[in-house]
């Protein structure tokens, strides 16, 4: 038995989305389960089908729902891709937001390193300096960037904290897109040699330094920044 509350005459659409996710999460509906058609969702939501469609086709559009013609409406797997997209678009706009971003990344990432210092074994080394030997061989632009968050992942996996990972997962996919735009990578096999030679000797410090000043780098990269922005001073 469908079991929904019935929204209010107000913002509908803005009110059967968080039904709908609702939904699916008092239910604990993985990707792949399927939910009521349109139909079933508007009558038991009390609104039109127009409105329900409409808030089925926003939550394909963030990527938590699947529409299969023919088939029914269904629990997507989340795509952060998506959410970087729209981010990306967005920023596109007002682009005074990328420093922002940046920012963000360099701090939890000066974060993430300091305290991978302290964990990694030395399989987990080996695996990061296997990264970087990726990256010196890559061949294209995709091997390089693919070289690229392979390190930056396998910091924060050293981490073993599963909430840093998740995070990372949706900042690496955010700033993958951001390369695609620019179409320049940050060619920075160098300076992750120099973060991995800093962790060897266990200066979290020195080594959270480093990695803050190579993502502070892409502020230089970004083509729309704008010359009086503050953020410009934030790195050397």
């Amino acid at each position: 038995m469908l079991e929904m509350e019935p929204v209010q005459r107000l913002q509908l659409t803005a009110q059967v989305i968080d039904r709908i996710k609702g939904f699916i999460n008092d239910n604990n509906l993985r990707p792949g389960a399927q939910l009521p058609a349109e139909r079933e969702l508007a009558r038991v939501l009390g609104v039109s089908r127009n409105v329900t469609r409409e808030a089925i086709r926003a939550l394909q559009a963030t990527g938590i729902l699947d529409i299969r013609p023919g088939h029914g409406i269904f629990v997507a797997k989340f795509n952060y891709g998506e959410i970087a997209s729209h981010i990306n678009f967005a920023i596109g706009r007002q682009p005074s937001d990328f420093a922002h971003w940046v920012e963000a990344r360099a701090t939890m990432e000066r974060a993430i390193v300091e305290l991978a210092a302290q964990r990694i074994t030395g399989d987990q080394m080996d695996q990061l300096e296997e990264t970087i030997r990726q990256s010196d061989h890559a061949e294209t632009f995709e091997q390089d960037i693919a070289a690229d968050m392979a390190f930056h992942h396998g910091l924060v996996e050293v981490t073993g904290n599963p909430v840093l990972m998740e995070m990372m997962n949706f900042l690496t996919e955010f700033f993958r897109e951001a390369t695609r735009i620019n179409g320049s990578g940050f060619g920075g096999a160098d300076e992750h040699r120099r973060i991995l030679k800093a962790m060897k000797r266990k200066n979290g410090d020195e080594a959270g330094r480093l990695m803050e000043a190579h993502i502070l780098r892409w502020n230089q990269m970004n083509p729309n920044k704008e010359s009086d922005d503050p953020a410009d001073d934030s790195h050397g």
